[in-house]
């Protein structure tokens, strides 16, 4: 038997004498969040806000005559779908994404039903989106492309990753770029649009000295 890969538990994809299970079209995306304030007179300012969610999408087909009971597939797929369900997604014995995969969401099209409506052959699309644990805070490090644990308190030394600060913590601020680069985080207001403010603590790397938003900063 040759292991393909498994998204837990929920479905293994695998092809040996008895069974096939394989997928097709599989396709990922990764992104970024970007935020574009308009300035009078010049071109808009990017700000990155941080990483997207990666999603994934592929295709299966469950046939009975392959060693695979379509219906029962089906039934185990969308009760994950309908709870919420999250796993690590492995392909090749290697994790896709940085976490677990929930099944967001999936379609399926009946092709082969024998009479009395035993379903024989079915082809299943199912898209996987990437799930962050709920009450882990996470940061986006540009520099190695990776989340990383994002637990900051007044005082701390951070390095400062966004492009722009803010004169102000509210939508009266108005945005200035800045260089990434060593800071220190010196004043925090919770329910602020931009909560975090920061000063650079080597003016020949950063000149940044203002409010900043969540993940401007590792």
């Amino acid at each position: 038997m040759s292991v393909i890969g498994n998204w837990g538990s929920a479905i293994q994809f695998e092809v040996s004498a008895d069974k096939e299970l394989t997928f097709k079209s599989m396709n990922r995306s990764v992104s970024g969040r970007w935020k574009d304030h308009e300035i009078i007179g010049q071109k808009p300012l990017s700000e990155f806000a941080g990483a997207s969610l990666s999603d994934v999408s592929l295709s299966c087909v469950f046939n009975a005559m392959r060693g695979v009971n379509p219906r029962e597939m089906i039934e185990k797929l969308e009760a994950a779908v309908e709870s919420g369900q999250v796993e690590h997604l492995y392909i090749g014995g290697k994790k896709i994404g940085t976490g677990k995969m929930k099944l967001a969401s999936m379609s399926e099209a009946w092709d082969v039903v024998y009479e009395k409506g035993v379903l024989i052959k079915a082809t299943v699309s199912l898209s996987f989106s990437e799930y962050i644990e709920q009450g882990n805070l996470t940061a986006y490090d540009p520099t190695t492309a990776t989340i990383v644990p994002w637990e900051f308190i007044v005082g701390d030394a951070v390095t400062f990753v966004g492009t722009v600060y803010y004169t102000k913590a509210t939508k009266k601020g108005k945005p200035k770029k800045a260089k990434q680069g060593p800071a220190k985080i010196t004043k925090y207001q919770k329910k602020k649009l931009h909560p975090w403010y920061i000063k650079t603590t080597d003016k020949k790397k950063t000149k940044v000295k203002g409010w900043v938003n969540d993940g401007d900063f590792i």
